[in-house]
């Protein structure tokens, strides 16, 4: 029995000789930072001419057309590439529906020589926007022109006479 006692013993002294037992170890350290690291995010700037609104229009008639440009930017200062969206967002205060009876047309280019038609159909919103389009795009320094186009049908009810209606036309860019 005393034999097992001391091989016991003899095994708990190796053990915690492995593992670092009663001696102490000490080792030198250095640390040093690297400080002043500057990082700047890009800008994604678009831009749009004219500004404010592309139609003010009094009087539109059963069978009346309008028609306006407008030209949309990518000012970004360095190389930004991008995609935009086009939203179309249109009030009804009057109770009347004219937004649900305008038709809008949208086609790339100017209206003095339209292109392919990116949408057309009626203003119809509500409380949420409207999709116009997606990812058209719009490389750093270029320009996309649009001819929108603004109808009323010649089937519009005479219930319309004096209706108004606001709509928001919004684009929304993010980098390509």
């Amino acid at each position: 029995m005393r034999r097992i006692i001391l091989m016991l013993l003899m095994g708990l002294s190796a053990a915690s000789a492995l593992a670092g037992g009663s001696s102490t170890t000490a080792y030198f350290t250095s640390s040093v930072a690297s400080s002043g690291n500057t990082f700047t995010a890009r800008t994604l700037t678009i831009s749009a001419t004219p500004v404010s609104a592309v139609f003010t229009v009094a009087n539109l008639y059963p069978g009346g057309t309008i028609h306006g440009d407008l030209t949309l930017a990518n000012t970004a200062a360095d190389s930004v590439n991008a995609t935009y969206d086009m939203t179309l967002l249109a009030t009804n205060p009057d109770s009347k529906d004219l937004r649900g009876n305008l038709n809008l047309l949208v086609r790339a280019g100017t209206c003095a020589s339209p292109g392919s038609t990116l949408y057309n159909s009626t203003m119809q919103s509500g409380v949420s926007a409207t999709t116009v389009f997606t990812s058209r795009t719009l490389n750093q320094g270029t320009t996309d022109n649009l001819c929108m186009t603004i109808s009323l049908p010649t089937s519009a009810a005479n219930g319309l006479q004096a209706a108004s209606t606001t709509a928001t036309l919004s684009f929304g860019a993010r980098q390509s």
